[in-house]
């Protein structure tokens, strides 16, 4: 008798405690064609998956232990992925861009969201270097460059 009481007592400890210290990811997916969506890790030079999650009435959720933040990445396939950072919040809601996964928004997340803006932003400068690059090179090839020496 004392050792189902015990048995029983640990079984509901275990219970109660699965749950601390996890998060919940949900993908909103309004895909006809999606039944499932993976959230992978970067293992060397290609994406391992770590979870699946079946789509059920547009949405697909996963559950992880908490830690310390890490990137991870949601994609239907490993070939279109949405970088993503997890590990401390959880209620991190994703709105999938079937056609695009690097397209899709966070809602919830702060940390997400500032690493969107951020991308955002070092994508522009990315832009502008190249703009600047091309107007240089174009700029060497006619010999319009003010410090050229044989314009002199």
């Amino acid at each position: 008798m004392i050792q189902r009481l015990l048995t029983a007592f640990v079984a509901l400890f275990l219970l109660a405690n699965a749950s601390a210290g996890t998060i919940t990811v949900t993908a909103e997916v309004a895909c006809p064609d999606a039944s499932s969506v993976y959230l992978y890790r970067l293992g060397g030079l290609h994406f391992e998956p770590v979870m699946m999650a079946q789509v059920v009435e547009g949405r697909a959720t996963f559950t992880i232990p908490e830690q310390d933040w890490q990137f991870f990445y949601l994609g239907f396939t490993d070939a279109d992925v949405l970088p993503i950072i997890l590990g401390k919040e959880s209620g991190v809601v994703i709105t999938v861009d079937c056609t695009k996964m690097n397209a899709s928004t966070f809602a919830s997340s702060p940390i997400n969201e500032e690493y969107q803006e951020l991308k955002g932003k070092m994508n522009g400068l990315k832009n502008r270097g190249s703009q600047v690059s091309r107007k240089y090179g174009n700029q060497l090839q006619s010999g319009d460059v003010p410090w050229n020496s044989q314009k002199r």
